[in-house]
């Protein structure tokens, strides 16, 4: 089960981005937030799938 996130303010963003090494501008980062939005409602909208009984499409073996 994947954490629900807060809602996605610029600051955050901005600490996310830092960790991964980046320096983005408010502006930079205030041109993306809607993507950012998007992505993670989609991301979220995973967990409602009704996948409990599907089977992996790859299985490993260990000898």
């Amino acid at each position: 089960m994947l954490a629900r996130v807060p809602a996605i303010t610029t600051d955050l963003m901005r600490r996310m981005a830092e960790l991964a090494g980046y320096a983005w501008t408010d502006e930079e980062l205030q041109a993306i937030s809607s993507l950012v939005e998007r992505s993670l409602a989609r991301v979220n909208g995973l967990e409602s799938l009704p996948l409990r009984d599907v089977e992996p499409g790859v299985s490993f073996h260990m000898p």
